[in-house]
């Protein structure tokens, strides 16, 4: 019969020579056993076999969870022994036999145990970790009678694979309590050595993105692989929990369990699949096996596992436990997932990765079947993995870098391409602009507008719907821009199968377009920008396509009087997020700037009845009087850029917000709030679209008309910050009666007096205010500049003379220019009021930290600014 059998064995018993304390040691760990066993199962045999270091016990019950759960106290309370011990526990075959003096075992079971008592990973692990006086671990034979009940927690327990002698297998190791893991056995050389063909091995290698250096170099899948961190829904947690996809992969290693990763189009699944298998492989503890299904394909998953095996190893092993990864398993029906899965599940000693697109999880028969899967979900590239990924870019193609210049300049460009994630950051987007940027001609004004990186986007997702000629791309287009106008014209968002054949009738008799409506259908059903979603119907696949496809569809119309009022009343109501987003698609469209004047009006009416601020001594008496007690800033001595750069994505992906996700994050109940949030939003938005165009349209539009574009720009965000500060002004009685029973709350012995909690108040208001100033002059910089506009920064700020204008003129020259405005600061710096001192000096410590400038060169800076260069004091003592 099958049975629980449990070998121990003392550690160093073999050296005891007195056999009167080898028997008090066995004694003790048999009290030891008992006394844990019996507070959890029935009974135990009193039956046990004497091995000499150690001894057998073969349960009389089937309950697997009290055993195991014994053994795991044993664990936890090895302190109480005084003798160190290691243990297995397997479910094998044992039989009672009776012999002419005694009662006695046999079965192929109690040898198994004896091997799994014996391999190295437990011998190790008690080796290492001196203070766990008993250390287990479980067969796999028992782990797979156990790793899908409920209470059997599978991340106690690390998987290793043991061979000894002519016996294999693998052995679960108990994690409680271990404070070092032995590593990995590699399986040995002699003939069981695992290795992958030579074409599966390249397959591996070879990524949808291919891109050819100036060294002649061509890029493959490991080139710019990065690993994406994951979304994990958690029942406690409302929100989605991130987590690294590459600490995903070793904890399943570690502790196997099914797994279903979930992506977007182009969000690197199928790479990510690839990335598991190398490693997986590598972890010498699984057999992986890869499996990419096409669309409604068919077949036993049996045939495709042999075929799978066969044509992506050399050699076979038969004692590693199967991670079958089954890629664009959406492809299939719904029929063909449940055979396949049905089948893997009847298979022993195997677990599955699945990967499918997102609208997988939209379909509540298809998620029933994958419940016994733990969930995730593929993120978008956040900061920290995009400068990932533009590191990997500029190391491939030698890209000069100096004082990160690059990095600056290359995040910039995707941000601002990809309008700040309307476009996903998915890596094969990211690649494709980067590389447009790169083999674009500079002198060639047309082309290297971020317009042909659109463009570049979307003649991808053309090639992947098999279209080749260039006059049948274009009439797609077109028809995809009819198609996304109507929707814009009728707030519509998806259309029924009638509706689409209406508007393609209506396509075909405005434009010549040789076609049946079924071929179309056809054509939208498979493919990537416009196509039939899980309720049936027709709509773009992301809203950035829709955004694309109007622009497209009215730039070509501009000069009809209809188009042009279409687009000036989008202009007039930046506010609202498809006009906005349209507007920067329509820019960078077209050479033409004929909305150029409608977008500079917008600007100019933004807060027209405010005065700009200039930050002088009259904007800044108050706050200068708060700010004399304010911590001196200094500049660190050390060049911690690379550090300082990583932490501050870090904290700006931690504050990313999908707005996609919040419906309601745009929703006021008060209209007067509503109202005042719609104004700073078109505020914001004609300043972003008016950047866009000078950014765009740099060399075609003449120097004096720039200047002028740019000073609306700026003096719109002045006008909003002095409105903004009026409003706290006018609130301030307010401010001052809610804080003060705040503060009065908080006290937790003596309430502050009047006068000191007036002094708290006004520093708080203070604060707010500055903030509002120095976000003012990093807000022009970042919406209105760029490296071939500070120089008409410059001039603005000599002209107008203001202190705001000449910080924002620092913060453009720091960086975008890489250039610290040494003579400038020398001479007008003491001049400014304090608040404006303040503000230089956050502007330049916070460019000091994020490059590399030399001790001297920051010790000159700090001297012109009235700066200390510190140094962390070392402790020598330790």
């Amino acid at each position: 019969m099958n049975t629980v059998i449990a070998c121990f064995d003392i550690k160093d018993s073999s050296k005891i020579e007195k056999n009167e304390e080898k028997i008090q040691c066995r004694r003790q760990l048999y009290d030891f056993v008992k006394q844990y066993s019996e507070n959890s199962l029935n009974s135990i045999t009193e039956d046990l076999l004497d091995t000499g270091d150690g001894f057998y016990l073969i349960y009389n019950t089937c309950d697997y969870g009290k055993i195991i759960k014994s053994f795991e106290k044993m664990q936890e309370s090895s302190s109480n022994l005084q003798i160190r011990v290691r243990a297995a526990l397997h479910l094998g075959s044992v039989e009672s036999e009776e012999t002419f003096d005694k009662k006695g075992y046999v079965g192929t079971g109690l040898d198994e145990t004896a091997r799994f008592v014996e391999n190295s990973s437990l011998r190790n692990a008690i080796n290492l970790n001196k203070s766990s006086n008993f250390i287990f671990g479980i067969s796999d034979k028992l782990y797979s009678a156990v790793k899908n009940e409920t209470w059997f927690d599978e991340r106690n327990y690390i998987c290793y694979t043991i061979k000894i002698k002519t016996f294999s297998g693998q052995f679960y190791l108990n994690k409680i309590n271990l404070s070092e893991l032995p590593e990995q056995d590699k399986l040995d050389s002699n003939g069981d050595k695992l290795k992958l063909t030579e074409t599966f091995t390249q397959f591996l290698k070879q990524s949808d993105f291919v891109y050819k250096n100036k060294s002649d170099v061509t890029s493959d899948l490991e080139t710019f692989f990065i690993y994406p961190e994951l979304s994990v829904k958690d029942d406690d947690i409302k929100e989605p929990k991130k987590i690294k996809s590459e600490l995903l992969l070793e904890n399943f290693i570690s502790s196997p369990q099914n797994l279903i990763l979930y992506g977007a189009e182009q969000s690197g699944k199928t790479s990510l699949a690839k990335a598991f298998f190398k490693e997986l492989f590598n972890s010498a503890v699984y057999l992986p096996v890869y499996i990419r299904f096409k669309e409604n394909e068919t077949g036993f998953i049996k045939n495709k596992l042999e075929k799978a095996i066969s044509s992506q190893y050399e050699t076979k092993s038969e004692i590693l436990e199967k991670v079958i990864i089954l890629d664009d398993f959406h492809k299939l029906n719904i029929k063909s997932q449940a055979k396949i899965l049905e089948d893997i599940k009847a298979v022993p000693n195997t677990y599955s990765i699945i990967f499918v697109e997102s609208e997988f999880q939209e379909s509540i028969e298809r998620e029933k079947l994958v419940t016994n899967f733990k969930h995730y979900s593929i993120r978008m590239l956040g900061h920290l993995k995009r400068n990932e990924l533009i590191d990997k870019w500029i190391d491939f193609t030698n890209t000069e870098n100096q004082n990160y210049a690059a990095n600056d300049e290359l995040q910039e460009f995707i941000n601002k391409t990809l309008l700040n994630g309307v476009i996903p950051y998915a890596p094969f987007y990211i690649l494709t602009l980067l590389a447009a940027k790169e083999d674009l001609l500079p002198m060639d004004t047309e082309i290297t507008s971020k317009g042909y990186c659109y463009q570049a986007l979307i003649l991808l997702a053309m090639k992947q719907m098999k279209i080749n000629s260039q006059s049948e791309i274009n009439v797609i287009q077109n028809f995809f821009g009819y198609i996304a106008f109507e929707m814009y014209k009728n707030h519509q968002t998806d259309y029924s199968e009638d509706e689409l054949e209406e508007i393609f009738n209506n396509f075909i008799n405005k434009y010549n377009w040789d076609i049946e409506y079924k071929k179309v259908l056809t054509l939208l059903r498979n493919n990537n920008i416009f196509t039939k979603n899980t309720l049936d119907l027709y709509s773009f696949k992301g809203v950035y396509f829709y955004y694309y496809f109007v622009a497209r569809y009215i730039s070509n119309k501009l000069t009809d009087s209809y188009y042009y009022n279409i687009a000036k009343n989008m202009v007039e109501h930046l506010n609202e997020q498809d006009n906005g987003y349209i507007v920067i698609f329509l820019i960078h469209h077209t050479r033409s700037i004929i909305l150029f004047d409608e977008v500079q009006l917008n600007a100019m009416l933004s807060y027209e009845n405010e005065k700009e601020i200039a930050i002088n001594k009259d904007d800044t008496k108050r706050i200068d009087e708060s700010l004399k007690n304010l911590k001196e800033i200094t500049l660190s001595a050390y060049d911690n850029s690379r550090e300082n750069r990583n932490k501050a994505s870090e904290i700006m992906d931690s504050q990313d917000v999908d707005d996609t996700n919040n419906p309601q994050a745009e929703s006021f109940t008060n209209q007067d709030v509503n109202n005042e949030m719609l104004n700073m939003k078109k505020t914001l938005k004609t300043v972003e679209v008016l950047g866009q165009i000078l950014k765009n349209h740099n060399g075609e539009i003449e120097k004096t008309k720039v200047e002028e574009c740019l000073m609306n720009g700026m003096n719109a965000m002045k006008r909003l910050c002095s409105h903004l500060l009026s409003e706290l002004d006018s609130c301030e009685k307010d401010f001052i009666d809610v804080l003060s029973s705040k503060l009065d709350e908080r006290a937790e012995k003596e309430t502050l007096s009047k006068a000191e909690k007036e002094q708290i108040i006004h520093q708080f208001i203070s604060a707010i205010s500055f903030t509002l100033m120095y976000a003012t002059v990093i807000g022009c910089g970042n919406a209105l500049s760029s490296k071939e506009l500070v120089n008409i920064v410059k001039s603005i700020y000599e002209k107008e003379n203001s202190p705001i204008d000449f910080c924002i003129y620092v913060y453009c020259s720091l960086w975008y220019k890489k250039q610290f405005p040494m003579n400038e600061l020398k001479n007008n710096f003491y001049s400014y009021p304090i608040t404006v001192q303040t503000i230089i000096r956050f502007i330049v410590k916070e460019y000091a930290d994020m490059h590399q400038i030399d001790y001297k060169d920051k010790g000159k800076i700090a001297e012109v600014l009235g700066m200390k260069v510190s140094a962390l004091k070392l402790d020598y003592s330790k």
